[in-house]
C-alpha cells in the first residue's frame, strides 16, 4: 500500500484521539470465525488501496489553473444535523478541534478503519482482528446551530495570510510568519526559487492539510485561528474530502455547536462487520 498508507496512518493518529489507559475488564472477543475475519481484513485493505491509489487533491503542488478552479461557494450544516465520531476516549469531545462525520457513509468508514488502523496497530494489518486492543466508541452529535464554513478558496487564501503573518507561536519565542516556520520545517530548499507568497502556497498547501490533524503543529493552531477570526465554526477536511470520505469536517467550536446525544461501544464483531461491507469499487 505504500506512502499512501504511511500518511494515511500519520494523519489518522492525530485528529484528537486520545489514547490513555483503561480501566482493567474483560476485553472484548469476536466470535466469528477466521475466514469471516480474514475477509473483513482483505476488504478493509482493498478500499484503502482502492481509495488512494490516485493522486492527491490538488497532486503534489497546486496550479494557479486549479487555483483559479477553486470553488467560491462556503457551506453550511443546518441546525439539529446529526453528525458521528469515532474515538478512545468519549469524555474527551470538547477539547481543541473535532473531527466528525456528516454523512452515514463516512461514518460507516470510520467504524470499520479506525480500531483497524490507530497507532497502536501501526505496522500490522490490525484489521479483522480476534479482538482490539483499545476500546472504541461512536459518538452522536446534534448541531444546536449552524455550521458554517470557507469555501475552497477562501481555505487556501486563509493559508496564504499567515504565511506572511507572525502568527506561529513556538513557546516564548516571538512569533514567526508561516514562511518562516516552513522556511525551519524542511521547505528551506523552496527559498532558492524567490516564490511570491501565492506561489508558495501552491507549493507547500497539499502538504499543510496532509498534516492538518496534527495539533502539536504551531501552523495549524495558527490557520484554525485564522478561519475563527473570518467568522467560521467548521471547516471541510480537505485531506480526506472526495477520497476516503466524502464530507469528512473539523469543528472549530465544538462545545458552543453541538450536543452529545448518544455514546456507544462497538463491538469487535461490529467492527469487523462493517470492514467487510465497505464498498469496493
Amino acid at each position: 500500500m505504500g506512502d499512501d498508507v504511511n500518511n494515511f496512518l500519520a494523519h489518522y493518529g492525530v485528529v484528537g484521539m486520545k489514547w490513555g489507559k483503561r480501566n482493567s475488564r474483560p476485553k472484548d472477543k469476536s466470535s466469528e470465525s477466521r475466514s469471516l475475519r480474514k475477509q473483513s481484513a482483505t476488504n478493509l485493505q482493498n478500499y484503502i488501496w482502492d481509495k488512494t491509489k490516485d493522486e492527491n487533491l490538488f497532486g503534489e503542488t497546486m496550479t494557479k489553473d486549479q487555483y483559479d478552479k477553486l470553488s467560491t461557494g462556503r457551506e453550511h450544516i443546518a441546525k439539529n444535523t446529526t453528525l458521528n465520531r469515532m474515538t478512545t476516549n468519549p469524555k474527551a469531545v470538547k477539547a481543541g478541534q473535532l473531527y466528525v462525520s456528516r454523512l452515514p457513509e463516512d461514518a460507516a468508514f470510520y467504524r470499520a478503519a479506525l480500531p483497524a488502523i490507530g497507532p497502536q496497530n501501526v505496522g500490522k494489518t490490525g484489521a479483522g482482528l480476534k479482538r482490539y486492543k483499545d476500546d472504541y466508541h461512536e459518538l452522536e452529535f446534534k448541531t444546536v446551530k449552524k455550521l458554517s464554513s470557507p469555501s475552497e478558496k477562501e481555505r487556501f487564501d486563509a493559508f496564504v495570510e499567515i504565511l506572511n503573518e507572525p502568527s506561529i507561536k513556538i513557546g516564548k519565542k516571538e512569533p514567526m510568519t508561516g514562511r518562516e516556520y516552513l522556511k525551519k520545517t524542511g521547505y528551506a530548499p523552496l527559498f532558492s526559487k524567490k516564490l511570491s507568497t501565492q506561489e508558495f502556497g501552491f507549493a507547500t498547501y497539499q502538504s499543510f492539510i496532509a498534516g492538518q490533524g496534527n495539533q502539536d503543529y504551531p501552523i495549524n493552531t495558527a490557520y484554525f485561528n485564522k478561519i475563527r477570526e473570518k467568522g467560521f465554526n467548521a471547516l471541510p477536511d480537505d485531506y480526506d474530502r472526495g477520497k476516503l470520505t466524502k464530507a469528512p469536517m473539523i469543528l472549530l467550536d465544538p462545545e458552543g455547536t453541538t450536543k452529545v446525544t448518544s455514546v456507544r461501544r462497538l463491538t469487535v464483531d461490529e467492527i469487523n462487520k462493517a470492514q467487510r461491507e465497505l464498498e469496493v469499487t
